[in-house]
């Protein structure tokens, strides 16, 4: 692999776009041993160390080491017109996990802290230039303080306790770190760990054994193939929007459990040898990436470029702007400065009446909705996940979500969502979601497309909404949006020409094909299902109200305040 690559060959180039400090030639990762059988295949193949060089391409292998890409890259790939594992900006464990354990959760079994960074954090400290002021200092408190005092904990040395209450204090105040439920899986009195590696549409999964608890490549005694990859995990992949990369697991209680998702798997002790016929098995996975017409990235940013077209009550109406002042009263009524958090870019809740000196941070998991859509400075705007948000704990008075937590799957994600939320609130802090549900009425499918053929409909934002709440069976299982856009396609085939009979837009029709031409999900709890989450499942809340407004599908569109309860 280097920047002058064969010429004469017809097939397709490939760039693998890495740290600008990283040297793949001596680096242990899969993806370099990949390369290699691309290149004998004939590929043309280029690393691009950072972002100053740009090199035209088929495809961009976004590969940079560090559990939260840095921006630059993010927006550097974007330019290629199909990018593996351009969703995947962060494998924080804390957006990966189902097992985290928090200071108030009852659970009663053994558990193992963990580092919140992938790899113990050893990624980021190794492209921190060394000699300089800020290694010298965190290299001498690794040595002088206990571990609990940093960010760093080597893989090998995980912190296993009997129970939560035997974990330091300062452990859970540390967002460092994160306690997970302990829940290995033994056989024949060893540990074990199920690694599955994939890439597109090829894969292996096998079980390694260890008399270690924690099973890394330094310690396995034999591996095996491991049968089938549970379905479960498959979901756990298209959640956290994986092309390429490794998981490892285990079967508990016949219930796939992920332990860990790698962007950038690396060798670590093994030899190259052993996973020769692997290397070889994963390269092939590149053929169901050629000819794509559009990147896995260019959707979102598609979407911002056509947020204008979103209207009530997919947005905020009027009506529901008065909701949110109303339910603000008491904060707004106080003369100082206050921070509020957004979640999402939803410029109706940027310009709410918010007390003067007030700071806002929005937090959107999608760069170019930020760069499209958000009103504010840039600098008030983060991309991150719901679920890992990057404030400090007590550091807000308000959270508010206009709609977005239908992005989020029933019951884990919202949980998570809900535990995070209370985090940085402060006691007595407000959080404010208007969410669209049935609301105790119920709707068929049928009734709604007969509204829509008769013309009856007056934006597809209203269709949407209507045949998102009658279309969904059960909360667990949500309503994916291809599904929904197949039943309307049964009863009118042609967008375009229906547009015209009934007075609609068409490009209208056109943003209804494409925004619901996909296997997103999504997930509509009622009123009655996120009190129970909230307050009794995390815990911490407190209902305040849930208000509606007469106008258009106001019913279906509630907002629900909810208050910390002081001093969690």
């Amino acid at each position: 692999m280097n920047s002058q690559n064969r010429t004469g060959s017809t097939k397709p180039r490939i760039v693998i776009v890495v740290h600008e400090r990283t040297d793949l030639a001596k680096d242990k990762s899969f993806i370099g041993q990949i390369a290699q059988c691309w290149e004998k295949e004939g590929y043309r193949v280029t690393v691009l160390k950072g972002t100053d060089t740009f090199v035209e391409a088929d495809i961009a292998v976004l590969h940079v080491d560090m559990t939260v890409i840095p921006e630059k890259y993010m927006r550097f790939v974007r330019r290629y017109p199909v990018v593996i594992n351009g969703k995947v900006k962060s494998i924080a464990k804390r957006l990966v996990s189902r097992n985290v354990v928090t200071l108030h959760d009852h659970w009663k079994g053994p558990v193992v802290v963990k580092t919140d960074r992938n790899a113990g954090g050893n990624p980021e400290t190794r492209y921190i230039k060394s000699g300089t002021p800020l290694y010298r200092i965190r290299r001498k408190m690794r040595k002088i303080l206990p571990y609990y005092f940093h960010n760093r904990l080597d893989i090998n040395d995980y912190k296993i306790y009997w129970s939560k209450a035997d974990v330091p204090l300062p452990v859970w105040f540390n967002r460092g770190f994160l306690v997970e439920k302990f829940t290995p899986e033994m056989k024949e009195g060893l540990y074990c760990l199920r690694i599955w590696l994939f890439f597109g549409d090829k894969e292996s999964n096998s079980v390694c054994y260890s008399k270690s608890p924690i099973v890394k490549s330094n310690n396995i005694i034999r591996r095996e193939p491991a049968g089938e990859v549970p379905a479960e995990l498959r979901e756990e992949r298209k959640r956290l929007g994986f092309d390429y990369g490794k998981f490892d697991y285990a079967m508990v209680d016949g219930k796939a459990v992920l332990f860990d998702a790698n962007r950038t798997p690396s060798l670590g002790e093994l030899p190259r040898e052993s996973m020769a016929e692997r290397f070889k098995l994963l390269s092939e996975g590149i053929t169901g990436f050629l000819g794509r017409q559009e990147s896995v990235v260019e959707i979102w940013p598609d979407m911002a470029e056509q947020w204008k077209m979103y209207a009530p009550p997919l947005r905020p109406s009027k009506q529901d702007v008065k909701l949110f002042t109303s339910a603000l009263a008491p904060v707004l009524r106080k003369k100082g400065p206050m921070h509020s958090l957004i979640l999402g870019v939803t410029p109706e809740l940027y310009h709410l009446p918010w007390p003067k000196g007030t700071t806002i941070t929005a937090v959107d998991h999608t760069q170019a909705m930020i760069d499209h859509v958000w009103p504010g400075a840039k600098e008030e705007a983060v991309c991150a996940e719901w679920t890992a948000i990057p404030l400090a704990d007590g550091s807000c008075d308000v959270a508010l979500c206009d709609g977005g937590m239908v992005l989020l799957n029933w019951p884990e994600e919202h949980l998570r969502f809900a535990r995070e939320i209370r985090r940085v609130l402060k006691p007595g802090g407000l959080c404010l979601l208007r969410i669209f549900c049935r609301n105790g009425k119920t709707e068929s499918a049928e009734a709604v497309l007969k509204n829509f053929v008769d013309g009856t409909i007056p934006t597809w934002n209203h269709l949407k909404l209507r045949l998102w709440l009658a279309m969904q069976e059960s909360l667990e299982g949500g309503i994916q949006q291809k599904k929904m856009l197949e039943e309307i396609l049964k009863v009118v085939p042609d967008l375009e020409r229906h547009a015209e009979k009934i007075g609609w837009p068409v490009i209208h029709m056109k943003m209804l094909r494409k925004t619901s031409d996909n296997s997103t999900k999504y997930f509509f709890p009622n009123p009655a299902d996120l009190e129970e989450l909230m307050c009794a499942q995390a815990g911490g809340f407190e209902l305040v109200s849930t208000l509606t407004h007469r106008g258009a599908l106001g019913e279906f569109c509630p907002l629900i305040t909810f208050r910390k309860t002081e001093g969690l």
